[in-house]
């Protein structure tokens, strides 16, 4: 494909020409890659179950790696309370009852720190 640079052809002519140097290419390259499978026939076939077996192992693993990293996040956000006033994620010893929750609201309105009143009802972890 060559450029020139007084073309005086349209638009259209052009865009033409391009598909017509795509369809060579692509039909070269296609035929290119048909004559290297016939020649190599027999690698094909020794290597392709290992090929495949290689590219469902991988898939699994990534699943697998995927699936426990996305259960960690939930473990660790289940046993977390998070402050907005202070921008805070507090680790737990245990999730919160309703009855922790209740006080916990009533200590924060009466201006206690988050902090103290995990510490002092013994729900902060170390």
């Amino acid at each position: 494909m060559e450029i020139k640079v007084n073309d005086t052809r349209t638009f259209k002519e052009k865009v033409k020409d391009n598909v017509a140097d795509v369809k060579t290419v692509t039909s070269n390259k296609f035929g290119e890659m048909k004559r290297w499978c016939c020649d190599h026939s027999m690698q094909i076939i020794y290597a392709a179950p290992a090929v495949i077996g290689a590219a469902t192992g991988i898939v699994k693993l990534v699943k697998t790696v995927k699936g426990s990293a996305a259960e960690r996040h939930e473990d660790r956000m289940e046993n977390c309370y998070y402050d907005p006033s202070s921008g805070f994620h507090f680790d737990l010893k245990r999730e919160l009852r309703n009855s922790d929750r209740v006080e916990i609201l009533q200590r924060k309105r009466a201006g206690e720190p988050i902090e103290e009143i995990l510490l002092s009802m013994k729900l902060l972890k170390k």
